[in-house]
């Protein structure tokens, strides 16, 4: 059990490096477990400043507290926004706006837009709503671990098509042990300063 609290205090540890990072500032996080946001203090060149960095897990806002409780694996996607965040998120977003996603709600999310494109997937996955005889296949690559981010970045900008093949032309992919597979093309991804 300490192992595992420790690997979940690395994560933690690692994970605010890389937000800060990504917002270019060195800071020292002020603790503070019963707010939505964390709050950083800042060392740099206006002097020590304390900004509020607004924290959300599968689209809802977290306590810090809870940050200590999302397990490493569960997470698919970290998106780190800095720019024009205020509109969106009103003052609380001002500073900068952290988004973790963890696979269950990116599966969610690209179950639903895939649904929207193709009635073949959306009959396909009412037999197999847990993907558990599904093999994915995104720009010709078998996808076999931590895929749902990729497949719930997928959007209209960058949706091409979808297939649903059954067993037999999945041997094409060398994979045997699948019902179905869902054949997805996509353009190349454009890199933001958004995400990391």
């Amino acid at each position: 059990m300490l192992l595992f609290q420790n690997k979940f205090r690395l994560f933690t540890s690692i994970f605010f490096f890389f937000i800060l990072y990504s917002l270019n500032l060195f800071a020292q996080e002020v603790t503070d477990t019963t707010s939505k946001v964390v709050r950083v203090r800042l060392d740099g060149p206006r002097g020590d400043t304390t900004i509020v960095i607004l924290f959300l897990l599968d689209g809802k806002e977290m306590l810090k507290s809870e940050m200590t409780n999302i397990n490493p694996n569960d997470v698919a996607m970290i998106n780190v926004l800095k720019n024009d965040t205020l509109g969106k998120y009103g003052e609380k977003g001002k500073n900068g706006v952290v988004q973790i996603q963890t696979k269950a709600y990116c599966t969610q999310l690209f179950q639903q837009y895939l649904s929207g494109k193709s009635a073949e997937y959306k009959k396909m996955l009412s037999y197999n709503p847990n993907d558990q005889n599904v093999q994915y296949i995104l720009n010709e690559k078998v996808l076999k671990d931590n895929y749902e981010g990729d497949l719930a970045g997928i959007v209209d900008g960058t949706f091409i098509s979808i297939n649903v093949v059954g067993a037999k032309e999945l041997k094409a992919y060398e994979v045997t042990d699948k019902k179905y597979g869902v054949v997805i093309k996509t353009k190349p991804k454009e890199k933001t300063d958004n995400a990391f």
